[in-house]
C-alpha cells in the first residue's frame, strides 16, 4: 500500500511538472499532445474505480489500454519535454498498477 501511495505522489508531480512546463512555454497549441494527455487521464480514472472495486476484466482492459497508449507516447515527438513527462506519467501509472495488482493476490 506504501508503494501504491508513494507513486500517487510521484504521480502528482508529474503532473506539476507538465503544468509548469506548459505555462514556461506558453505553447498551448499542441493538440496531439493534449490527447495523449486526455487518454491517459481516463486511464487513471479507471483505475482509480479498479481501485475501490477491483474486478479482472476492467484490469485486463486497463493492460491493453496502456499497451497501445505506449505506442501513441513513443511516435509522439513534437514537444521533447511535454512528450517526457507524458511518459513518465505512463511510466507512473504502471507503477501503480503493479503495486494495486500485489494488494490484490489472494
Amino acid at each position: 500500500m506504501f508503494n501504491f501511495i508513494k507513486e500517487l505522489e510521484n504521480l502528482a508531480d508529474e503532473y506539476k511538472y507538465l503544468a509548469e512546463h506548459k505555462l514556461k512555454t506558453r505553447n498551448f497549441n499542441n493538440k496531439k499532445g493534449i490527447e495523449l494527455l486526455d487518454e491517459i487521464n481516463v486511464i487513471l480514472d479507471r483505475v482509480y474505480k479498479l481501485f475501490y472495486e477491483f474486478k479482472k476484466q476492467d484490469a485486463a482492459k486497463i493492460e491493453t489500454e496502456i499497451k497501445e497508449l505506449k505506442g501513441k507516447l513513443s511516435a509522439y515527438n513534437k514537444d521533447v519535454i511535454f512528450a517526457h513527462r507524458l511518459m513518465n506519467i505512463y511510466r507512473r501509472l504502471k507503477t501503480m498498477l503493479s503495486s494495486h495488482y500485489s494488494l490484490r493476490v489472494e
